[in-house]
């Protein structure tokens, strides 16, 4: 992630803040190159490794092998203590499933009852360009982002609860579980709102393809492109020492947020409400372009109200003075585009990849 030297000193924090394993780039290079040859000669490049070479290899794949057995073991734990949940606004789920009114604008809900147009997104949905590739529309009814900062509070207890207890109602120890489940509490798949994201994901995908169609096109013969996955959760910010009233805050809550980018292809971000002063999202350009950086926009939302944005949009938060911020992020991918350019050249979004079908 990077960002202007202005901008990082301002802020007075790191551009990332989010601590590295400590592998140098070479030995991550030197992995990604041959798991590559292996796929492109059919493993014969191994054969012209020296035995050294060989050994550091298979610790390279050791080591990457033993974090993704991780990863599977700390999802079958939180599955596990997920299903254990029970859910405070069970409507919300019904309404997502079928009742799409009482979740969603009016805008939205007669864009989903036709083809997709450009022209009711603007009429009927308050979509507006607020600055290039950044776009507002009017995506949820106020009353129901409540019921959705309920949901999440409810939970955020529940885990507290669990803390406190030491263990979940079927023994599921508090060691046994990962990190991650205590640090990002508000994940909607864990609140038991995974319907309200698998709707909210077919939106960004019939809403991207029109504002995005290079990166997130629909093919009209089979369907094919597009975004397919999404990861939600609710990010809640406060001014350092303020108590605070929701469940969501606790001492480790921030009060704003470094210029970073999301590791998806479109991002949609939704004001759940809550008085707050400050906490105003900065727009700081697209990453590889001349405007990275330099603030382009400076926005506020009102409940309901959402900015949809590239992933790769250098973005922060700035400090909350006063009061409690709660957005819903949604990050959303295409695997036919994670597909179609390696790793590197969609990190720096360029447009000719030198692994890909012409260059192979």
């Amino acid at each position: 992630m990077a960002d202007s030297a202005s901008a990082a000193s301002s802020s007075g924090r790191e551009i990332s803040e989010k601590p590295s394993r400590g592998v140098a780039a070479s030995e991550l290079a030197f992995g990604l190159q041959h798991m590559f040859g292996m796929d492109h000669y059919q493993g014969a490049n191994l054969d012209k490794l020296r035995p050294a070479d060989l050994e550091r290899l298979l610790r390279c794949f050791e080591r990457a092998s033993e974090s993704v057995r991780g990863a599977i073991a700390r999802e079958k734990i939180e599955r596990a203590v997920a299903a254990e949940y029970s859910t405070a606004r069970p409507q919300l789920a019904d309404w997502a499933r079928s009742s799409h009114e009482m979740l969603l604008s009016p805008g939205i809900v007669e864009f989903l009852s036709r083809p997709p147009s450009l022209g009711v997104l603007a009429r009927r949905c308050g979509c507006e360009e607020v600055a290039p590739w950044l776009y507002k529309v009017d995506l949820l009814r106020p009353d129901a982002c409540e019921l959705v900062l309920q949901e999440a509070e409810h939970h955020a207890a529940w885990v507290r609860g669990i803390a406190e207890r030491g263990s979940t109602e079927s023994g599921v120890g508090v060691e046994a579980m990962p990190a991650a489940f205590w640090a990002r509490t508000a994940v909607l798949r864990r609140c038991g709102l995974q319907d309200l994201e698998a709707l909210l994901l077919r939106i960004a995908r019939d809403v991207a393809a029109l504002l995005y169609p290079a990166l997130c096109g629909i093919d009209s013969d089979d369907g094919s492109g597009g975004l397919d996955w999404s990861f939600g959760y609710v990010a809640s910010y406060k001014q350092t020492g303020d108590a605070g009233r929701s469940a969501l805050l606790g001492e480790g809550t921030r009060k704003g947020l470094v210029s970073h980018t999301d590791d998806s292809e479109v991002t949609l971000n939704v004001c759940l409400g809550r008085e707050y002063e400050g906490g105003e999202l900065l727009m700081r350009g697209l990453r590889e372009t001349r405007d990275e950086g330099a603030i382009t926009a400076d926005v506020r939302l009102r409940p309901g109200q959402a900015l949809i944005h590239l992933g790769q949009h250098l973005h922060s938060v700035s400090d909350v003075t006063s009061g409690e911020r709660h957005h819903l992020i949604v990050w959303t991918r295409s695997s036919h585009y994670r597909g179609s350019s390696c790793p590197c050249c969609i990190l720096h979004r360029r447009t000719s990849c030198v692994c890909d079908a012409a260059w192979n």
